[in-house]
């Protein structure tokens, strides 16, 4: 597992994703600058391997070169930043009460329709 599991963690657009609800700008934005405070309370090691990986793409074997540790102590150090990072996602969400599964409106339908048609339901 040489490449970062998502293409650009901090900034969504660069991967083709176009916002479609209004107010969505003002919400990735704020989601950004929450994502980038909580990297930041990474532990040192784990931000460092993050950064490289993630957000620099800077391949494992580089990252374990920079670091100068074994490749597979950047992959674990990797998945470690990325749990402490969804932990932390979790208590903001829940803390401010919102759904991060939430299921609504156009997508919810869309998504629905697409599982019922792969099972052969009808209507």
């Amino acid at each position: 597992m040489d490449e970062p599991i998502f293409e650009n963690v901090l900034n969504p657009a660069s991967s083709g994703y176009r916002p479609q609800q209004p107010g969505s700008e003002l919400v990735n934005r704020q989601l950004r600058q929450l994502l980038e405070s909580l990297i930041d309370e990474l532990p040192g090691a784990f931000r460092t391997v993050f950064m490289l990986w993630a957000v620099e793409h800077c391949p494992v074997a580089t990252t374990a070169e920079i670091m100068g540790i074994e490749p597979a102590r950047v992959k674990a150090r990797y998945q470690h930043a990325r749990l402490l990072l969804q932990e932390r996602m979790m208590e903001y969400s829940n803390a401010l009460g919102f759904a991060v599964h939430e299921c609504t409106g156009h997508r919810c339908d869309t998504i629905v329709c697409n599982v019922l048609e792969k099972l052969h339901v009808d209507d």
